[in-house]
């Protein structure tokens, strides 16, 4: 099995190991927003959206997080 492969549980996709808090993350850095944006909308510090950034980069093996929404929609975890 690939890193884009799905993976598939009950019907539903599996996100990847991602937390729900970094796929909420990850769904708004796709939609556009920045990390201030994200950090307003979620009532979290600029700070804790970094750092969730930088494991949702990690997790999906993404080189930064343009990347990380790439491998996120070719993998199925995020859909347009």
């Amino acid at each position: 099995m690939k890193l884009t492969d799905p993976i598939y549980c009950g019907g539903e996709v599996k996100k990847r190991g991602l937390s729900n808090r970094e796929f909420e993350i990850l769904q708004l850095i796709m939609n556009g927003l920045t990390s201030k944006q994200i950090a307003n909308n979620l009532g979290i510090s600029y700070r804790t959206v970094e750092i969730h950034v930088g494991s949702i980069v990690a997790k999906l093996g993404a080189s930064n997080k343009v990347h990380a929404v790439v491998i996120a929609l070719r993998a199925g975890i995020l859909s347009l």
